[in-house]
């Protein structure tokens, strides 16, 4: 999928910008700051695989939303950015659902084990993820003059490269014997995994370009979309994720669910008003500064004009 995706925004450049902005992809220099962000996204993603083989699709994108407890802390331990003490209430309460809903899936739901890897496994990819996103945040947006299609193309290259080292960082730590897997990397191409292969790179480009046209508040809102419909919708109508509403697990599931959801919108709609307020605050405070200046500046006037008249009675 990553190579898939560097080839067309490969092909994406060149039609941007002739032969000049493909070659802008290639340059080691500027490719190597994305390094550590390409490898993260491939682990992340190599882990988001894991977790998904042992957790429900409902499951999977509840410890998602551990996103929303991990960038705020990578957010203030990084950049120092303030963040108010309602949106720490909102974090507090995302972990509080976030381990209702996985204390009613070990009791009623996965079985305990598979539970437990498939929450270390999701927990990693979220933390990778967090790291990455928040590093790319700060390069990208400081890389106004690069492209969108060419800082793409500079992260990619790494993140296949962590995929494919992790064939060999993983157990069984090898890659597969050809006997077992004729056809190496394409012994499983079918038609769903060409649905997901599609369906993944479509979301990577359409993330990028939220982030880029809007910001990261916009993602994250989208986000916590896509828990209701699809995921939790299409998964109960196939019969992937169970809830028994007459058992207290199932009441404990559907209540940790609730939460998460409606802390996530408000910790993200609450994101949303602080940044708009902070900026309407800058706005007031530069307003004030030109105000001031005004008045110095009017008030340095009347006393030259003052000092010219006194002149002018003395000739």
């Amino acid at each position: 999928q990553s190579m898939f995706a560097l080839l067309v925004h490969w092909l994406w450049a060149y039609l941007a910008g002739g032969h000049d902005m493909l070659m802008s992809c290639f340059d080691t220099s500027k490719m190597s700051r994305f390094a550590i962000i390409g490898f993260l996204f491939g682990f992340s993603s190599v882990f988001g695989f894991l977790g998904q083989s042992k957790l429900t699709p409902g499951s999977y994108l509840i410890v998602g939303q551990s996103s929303i407890i991990i960038v705020p802390v990578l957010w203030r331990l990084i950049f120092r950015t303030a963040i108010p003490v309602l949106s720490w209430v909102h974090i507090f309460m995302t972990a509080v659902g976030i381990y209702m809903y996985f204390l009613a899936d070990m009791e009623g739901g996965d079985s305990g084990e598979d539970s437990v890897i498939g929450i270390l496994y999701a927990f990693t990819k979220v933390s990778m993820s967090a790291i990455a996103a928040v590093n790319s945040d700060k390069y990208l947006k400081t890389l106004k003059d690069i492209p969108f299609p060419v800082q793409v193309a500079y992260v990619l290259p790494f993140k296949a490269a962590a995929c494919l080292a992790t064939c060999v960082i993983l157990p069984p730590h090898r890659f597969p014997p050809a006997q077992y897997r004729p056809g190496g990397a394409f012994h499983d191409m079918n038609l769903i995994v060409v649905v997901i292969l599609i369906h993944s790179l479509g979301d990577t480009v359409i993330s990028g370009v939220v982030v880029n046209v809007f910001d990261a508040v916009a993602k994250a809102l989208i986000a916590v979309c896509g828990i209701i419909f699809p995921t939790w919708v299409v998964s109960y109508i196939l019969g992937w994720d169970k809830v028994d509403w007459g058992t207290d697990s199932g009441k404990l599931k559907v209540s940790g669910a609730v939460v998460v959801v409606a802390m996530a919108f408000a910790y993200v709609l609450g994101r949303s008003q602080a940044k708009e307020l902070s900026s309407k605050a800058d706005r007031v405070a530069e307003l004030e500064q030109m105000q001031q200046q005004q008045e110095r500046y009017s008030g340095s006037a009347n006393i030259e004009l003052g000092t010219r008249k006194e002149d002018g009675a003395s000739a």
